[in-house]
Protein backbone atom coordinates (compact mmCIF):
# COMPACT_ATOMS: atom_id res chain seq x y z
CA UNK A 1 0.00 0.00 0.00
CA UNK A 2 2.74 2.48 0.83
CA UNK A 3 4.52 1.66 -2.23
CA UNK A 4 1.52 2.49 -4.74
CA UNK A 5 0.98 5.90 -2.16
CA UNK A 6 4.62 6.54 -3.23
CA UNK A 7 3.93 6.06 -6.89
CA UNK A 8 1.04 8.42 -6.33
CA UNK A 9 2.46 11.28 -5.07
CA UNK A 10 5.79 11.17 -7.23
CA UNK A 11 3.48 11.56 -10.36
CA UNK A 12 1.53 13.85 -8.67
CA UNK A 13 4.59 15.98 -8.41
CA UNK A 14 5.77 15.50 -12.09
CA UNK A 15 2.61 16.04 -13.64
CA UNK A 16 2.15 19.66 -14.98
CA UNK A 17 0.42 22.02 -13.45
CA UNK A 18 -2.66 23.14 -15.27
CA UNK A 19 -2.29 26.05 -16.94
CA UNK A 20 -4.58 28.74 -15.34
CA UNK A 21 -5.99 31.83 -18.35
CA UNK A 22 -5.52 35.09 -17.52
CA UNK A 23 -7.39 37.84 -19.52
CA UNK A 24 -4.49 38.60 -21.64
CA UNK A 25 -4.13 35.04 -22.16
CA UNK A 26 -7.37 34.33 -23.46
CA UNK A 27 -7.27 37.59 -25.94
CA UNK A 28 -3.96 36.87 -27.16
CA UNK A 29 -4.59 33.36 -27.91
CA UNK A 30 -8.22 34.32 -29.57
CA UNK A 31 -6.86 36.94 -31.82
CA UNK A 32 -4.02 34.17 -33.06
CA UNK A 33 -6.26 31.24 -33.28
CA UNK A 34 -10.05 32.28 -34.38
CA UNK A 35 -11.26 30.85 -37.24
CA UNK A 36 -12.18 34.19 -38.69
CA UNK A 37 -9.48 36.12 -37.85
CA UNK A 38 -7.27 33.53 -39.73
CA UNK A 39 -9.57 33.68 -42.69
CA UNK A 40 -9.27 37.48 -42.95
CA UNK A 41 -5.61 37.23 -42.72
CA UNK A 42 -5.37 34.79 -45.69
CA UNK A 43 -7.88 37.12 -47.80
CA UNK A 44 -5.33 39.79 -46.87
CA UNK A 45 -2.54 38.03 -48.27
CA UNK A 46 -4.31 37.49 -51.60
CA UNK A 47 -4.95 40.59 -52.13
CA UNK A 48 -1.65 41.99 -51.18
CA UNK A 49 -0.54 39.30 -53.91
CA UNK A 50 -2.93 40.24 -56.26
CA UNK A 51 -1.58 43.64 -56.02
CA UNK A 52 1.88 43.04 -56.67
CA UNK A 53 0.92 41.49 -59.50
CA UNK A 54 -1.07 44.24 -60.86
CA UNK A 55 2.00 46.51 -60.76
CA UNK A 56 4.23 44.18 -62.20
CA UNK A 57 1.90 44.26 -65.39
CA UNK A 58 2.96 47.82 -66.03
CA UNK A 59 6.56 46.10 -66.39
CA UNK A 60 7.93 44.85 -69.89
CA UNK A 61 7.86 40.97 -70.87
CA UNK A 62 10.81 39.70 -72.41
CA UNK A 63 10.96 36.16 -73.78
CA UNK A 64 14.73 34.59 -75.07
CA UNK A 65 14.98 31.16 -76.63
CA UNK A 66 17.78 29.27 -78.12
CA UNK A 67 18.50 25.58 -80.03
CA UNK A 68 21.10 23.49 -80.49
CA UNK A 69 21.19 21.04 -83.76
CA UNK A 70 23.33 18.00 -84.36
CA UNK A 71 23.17 16.68 -87.83
CA UNK A 72 24.97 13.30 -88.92
CA UNK A 73 24.96 12.15 -92.56
CA UNK A 74 26.96 10.87 -95.95
CA UNK A 75 28.01 13.63 -98.77
CA UNK A 76 30.33 13.48 -101.54
CA UNK A 77 33.75 15.01 -101.55
CA UNK A 78 34.09 17.75 -104.63
CA UNK A 79 37.36 16.65 -104.84
CA UNK A 80 37.72 12.80 -104.86
CA UNK A 81 34.41 12.00 -105.52
CA UNK A 82 34.13 10.12 -102.68
CA UNK A 83 31.14 9.21 -99.88
CA UNK A 84 32.32 10.95 -96.59
CA UNK A 85 30.48 11.43 -93.21
CA UNK A 86 29.85 14.66 -91.92
CA UNK A 87 28.79 15.87 -88.94
CA UNK A 88 26.96 19.31 -88.49
CA UNK A 89 26.52 21.16 -85.91
CA UNK A 90 24.02 24.55 -85.54
CA UNK A 91 22.88 26.29 -83.05
CA UNK A 92 20.22 29.69 -82.99
CA UNK A 93 19.01 32.69 -80.63
CA UNK A 94 16.30 34.65 -80.40
CA UNK A 95 14.58 37.09 -77.83
CA UNK A 96 11.46 39.36 -78.00
CA UNK A 97 9.65 41.44 -75.55
CA UNK A 98 6.22 43.64 -75.39
CA UNK A 99 5.25 46.07 -72.92
CA UNK A 100 1.88 47.87 -72.76
CA UNK A 101 2.03 51.88 -73.88
CA UNK A 102 -1.35 52.97 -73.18
CA UNK A 103 -4.63 50.73 -72.45
CA UNK A 104 -7.12 53.39 -71.72
CA UNK A 105 -6.06 53.70 -68.42
CA UNK A 106 -7.12 50.35 -67.80
CA UNK A 107 -3.52 49.15 -65.98
CA UNK A 108 -3.66 52.19 -63.55
CA UNK A 109 -7.35 51.95 -62.83
CA UNK A 110 -6.77 48.17 -62.02
CA UNK A 111 -3.74 49.07 -60.08
CA UNK A 112 -6.03 51.53 -57.98
CA UNK A 113 -8.68 48.56 -57.56
CA UNK A 114 -6.70 45.66 -56.27
CA UNK A 115 -5.30 48.45 -54.11
CA UNK A 116 -8.43 49.49 -52.15
CA UNK A 117 -9.07 45.58 -51.98
CA UNK A 118 -5.88 45.49 -49.92
CA UNK A 119 -6.78 47.97 -47.69
CA UNK A 120 -10.50 46.91 -47.04
CA UNK A 121 -9.02 43.36 -46.23
CA UNK A 122 -6.75 44.97 -43.72
CA UNK A 123 -10.02 46.76 -42.55
CA UNK A 124 -11.92 43.22 -42.57
CA UNK A 125 -9.02 41.83 -40.66
CA UNK A 126 -8.80 44.44 -37.63
CA UNK A 127 -12.53 44.32 -37.59
CA UNK A 128 -12.41 40.50 -37.10
CA UNK A 129 -10.04 40.55 -34.63
CA UNK A 130 -12.00 43.57 -32.75
CA UNK A 131 -15.04 41.74 -32.70
CA UNK A 132 -13.50 38.31 -31.34
CA UNK A 133 -11.48 40.90 -28.48
CA UNK A 134 -14.79 42.25 -27.57
CA UNK A 135 -16.43 39.05 -27.50
CA UNK A 136 -13.76 37.77 -25.38
CA UNK A 137 -13.76 40.29 -22.95
CA UNK A 138 -17.43 40.21 -22.25
CA UNK A 139 -17.55 36.44 -21.62
CA UNK A 140 -14.05 36.56 -19.48
CA UNK A 141 -15.86 39.84 -17.24
CA UNK A 142 -19.28 38.10 -16.87
CA UNK A 143 -17.48 34.97 -15.62
CA UNK A 144 -15.31 36.75 -13.11
CA UNK A 145 -18.93 38.53 -12.42
CA UNK A 146 -20.67 35.29 -11.48
CA UNK A 147 -17.83 34.19 -9.68
CA UNK A 148 -18.35 36.78 -7.05
CA UNK A 149 -21.86 36.00 -6.93
CA UNK A 150 -20.47 32.50 -6.45
CA UNK A 151 -18.31 34.50 -3.10
CA UNK A 152 -21.27 36.46 -1.99
CA UNK A 153 -24.01 33.13 -2.24
CA UNK A 154 -21.54 31.47 -0.22
CA UNK A 155 -21.36 33.97 2.96
CA UNK A 156 -25.15 34.50 2.49
CA UNK A 157 -25.82 30.78 2.88
CA UNK A 158 -23.23 30.47 5.96
CA UNK A 159 -24.95 33.93 7.90
CA UNK A 160 -28.42 32.15 6.89
CA UNK A 161 -27.47 28.44 8.36
CA UNK A 162 -25.09 29.78 11.38
CA UNK A 163 -28.96 31.92 11.43
CA UNK A 164 -31.19 28.68 11.60
CA UNK A 165 -28.91 26.90 14.37
CA UNK A 166 -29.60 30.33 16.76
CA UNK A 167 -33.06 30.02 15.44
CA UNK A 168 -33.52 26.18 16.10
CA UNK A 169 -32.33 26.76 19.80
CA UNK A 170 -34.51 29.62 20.46
CA UNK A 171 -37.35 27.49 19.26
CA UNK A 172 -36.12 24.49 21.20
CA UNK A 173 -36.40 27.43 24.11
CA UNK A 174 -39.79 28.17 23.18
CA UNK A 175 -38.96 31.67 22.71
CA UNK A 176 -40.28 31.29 19.46
CA UNK A 177 -42.75 29.65 17.07
CA UNK A 178 -42.83 27.03 14.85
CA UNK A 179 -43.96 29.09 11.73
CA UNK A 180 -41.18 31.84 12.23
CA UNK A 181 -38.33 28.22 12.46
CA UNK A 182 -39.99 27.13 9.27
CA UNK A 183 -39.49 30.32 7.52
CA UNK A 184 -35.82 30.65 8.40
CA UNK A 185 -35.34 27.02 7.41
CA UNK A 186 -37.18 28.00 4.19
CA UNK A 187 -34.91 30.86 3.54
CA UNK A 188 -32.03 28.32 4.39
CA UNK A 189 -32.87 26.49 1.68
CA UNK A 190 -33.42 28.85 -0.65
CA UNK A 191 -29.58 30.52 -0.11
CA UNK A 192 -28.22 26.49 -0.01
CA UNK A 193 -29.93 26.83 -3.68
CA UNK A 194 -28.90 30.27 -5.30
CA UNK A 195 -25.30 28.66 -3.82
CA UNK A 196 -25.75 25.96 -6.47
CA UNK A 197 -27.40 27.96 -9.10
CA UNK A 198 -24.52 30.32 -8.90
CA UNK A 199 -21.82 27.52 -9.67
CA UNK A 200 -24.06 26.32 -12.11
CA UNK A 201 -24.12 29.76 -13.99
CA UNK A 202 -20.34 30.28 -13.62
CA UNK A 203 -19.63 26.99 -15.09
CA UNK A 204 -21.67 27.44 -17.98
CA UNK A 205 -20.19 30.94 -18.70
CA UNK A 206 -16.60 29.53 -18.56
CA UNK A 207 -17.44 26.81 -20.96
CA UNK A 208 -18.92 29.85 -23.31
CA UNK A 209 -15.83 31.64 -23.07
CA UNK A 210 -13.81 28.18 -24.15
CA UNK A 211 -15.92 27.69 -26.66
CA UNK A 212 -15.43 31.24 -28.01
CA UNK A 213 -11.74 30.07 -27.79
CA UNK A 214 -12.41 27.16 -29.89
CA UNK A 215 -10.50 24.82 -27.54
CA UNK A 216 -10.36 21.54 -27.89
CA UNK A 217 -12.82 20.04 -25.68
CA UNK A 218 -10.45 17.69 -23.90
CA UNK A 219 -8.64 20.72 -22.57
CA UNK A 220 -8.70 21.91 -19.23
CA UNK A 221 -9.72 25.00 -18.90
CA UNK A 222 -9.46 27.17 -15.76
CA UNK A 223 -9.35 31.20 -15.65
CA UNK A 224 -7.98 33.71 -13.01
CA UNK A 225 -10.06 34.45 -10.12
CA UNK A 226 -9.28 37.75 -8.91
CA UNK A 227 -11.73 39.34 -6.02
CA UNK A 228 -12.42 42.42 -7.27
CA UNK A 229 -14.47 42.98 -4.27
CA UNK A 230 -14.41 42.99 -0.35
CA UNK A 231 -16.91 41.01 1.56
CA UNK A 232 -18.27 42.82 3.93
CA UNK A 233 -20.01 41.76 7.05
CA UNK A 234 -23.49 42.58 5.64
CA UNK A 235 -24.11 40.86 2.28
CA UNK A 236 -27.16 42.73 1.40
CA UNK A 237 -24.64 45.89 0.84
CA UNK A 238 -22.63 44.86 -1.16
CA UNK A 239 -23.63 45.71 -5.08
CA UNK A 240 -20.94 43.93 -6.62
CA UNK A 241 -23.45 43.95 -9.63
CA UNK A 242 -23.39 47.57 -10.71
CA UNK A 243 -19.63 48.56 -9.40
CA UNK A 244 -18.31 45.04 -12.13
CA UNK A 245 -20.39 46.66 -15.21
CA UNK A 246 -18.94 49.69 -14.44
CA UNK A 247 -15.42 48.22 -14.62
CA UNK A 248 -16.66 45.82 -17.84
CA UNK A 249 -17.91 49.32 -19.83
CA UNK A 250 -14.15 51.04 -18.73
CA UNK A 251 -12.50 48.21 -19.93
CA UNK A 252 -14.94 47.36 -23.04
CA UNK A 253 -14.09 51.20 -24.00
CA UNK A 254 -10.10 50.77 -23.05
CA UNK A 255 -9.53 47.86 -25.30
CA UNK A 256 -11.72 48.74 -27.98
CA UNK A 257 -9.44 52.40 -28.15
CA UNK A 258 -6.64 49.97 -28.51
CA UNK A 259 -7.75 47.48 -30.86
CA UNK A 260 -9.28 50.43 -33.25
CA UNK A 261 -5.76 52.01 -34.12
CA UNK A 262 -5.68 51.15 -38.34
Amino acid sequence: MKKYLTIALFIGILAPAQKVWTLQDCLDYAVENNITVKKTVLDKTTAQLNYQQQKNNKLPTIYGSSSLGLTNGSSIDPITSSFVNQNILSNSFGISGNMTIYQGNKLNLQIEQNKMILDQSSLYQKQAENNIVLNVLEAYLQSLYYYEGIEIAKYTANSSAQELKLTQTKYKNGAISKLELADVETQNAQNQYTVVSSQNLYNQQVLKLKQLLELDPSVDFEIKKKRRFPILTKPFLINSRSLLWQQKIFLILKFTMHRMKF
